[in-house]
């Protein structure tokens, strides 16, 4: 309450809790809380989004989830490239003073993207790392980052937050492989 933020919205009507946040940030670590010495409270969370296209008929597809699965159980319909929070590194407070490169590209406080790619395709997908390396390149054209600044949190109504967002392309080298099937192809299905 002390930062503005009304809590009494936390924890219902599909809003997390103060316990999800402090499981996100201290376990998971998949986010940094900042500013909270002058009460100017801001979530910082760094992600990786996965286009992962395959030419097929001369045409790209690229893979989405159609479902989420929320952290309270229920299921949301949604049309989604996988993507993951990067794990944030154990930090000092003297770290966590210098905000300047929490939102950068290359910021050595949280692990790399290309770390996070590997393991987003393996967690979320089940891809291997050795069928990672066989049937996927890099698209080098298909990599931006993005910071989104400044943002109200959806799941967390009141709470000030910096997406960080590394979006990578990985093309599928021979959809007609029959390696690839695990992904739905040649068919796209």
């Amino acid at each position: 309450r002390k930062a503005g933020i009304d809590l009494s919205k936390w924890g219902c009507g599909g809003a997390k809790s103060v316990e999800h946040l402090f499981w996100e940030t201290y376990q998971q670590r998949g986010c940094i809380i900042t500013g909270m010495a002058d009460n100017r409270i801001k979530r910082v969370t760094r992600l990786v989004k996965i286009r992962l296209v395959a030419e097929i008929a001369g045409v790209d597809h690229m893979l989405f989830s159609r479902m989420q699965f929320m952290h309270d159980g229920q299921t949301v319909e949604r049309k989604q490239v996988p993507l993951r929070k990067l794990t944030w590194k154990e930090m000092t407070d003297e770290e966590l003073k210098d905000n300047s490169v929490l939102c950068q590209a290359d910021c050595s406080l949280v692990e790399s993207w290309k770390t996070g790619c590997k393991k987003t395709l393996e967690e979320r997908l089940g891809l291997p790392r050795a069928w990672q390396e066989k049937h996927l390149v890099e698209d080098e054209e298909g990599q931006r980052f993005v910071l989104e600044d400044n943002i109200q949190s959806g799941g967390y109504p009141g709470l000030n937050t910096a997406y960080c967002i590394h979006e990578v392309t990985f093309r599928v080298r021979d959809p007609e492989h029959s390696g690839v099937q695990v992904i739905g192809l040649p068919e796209g299905q």
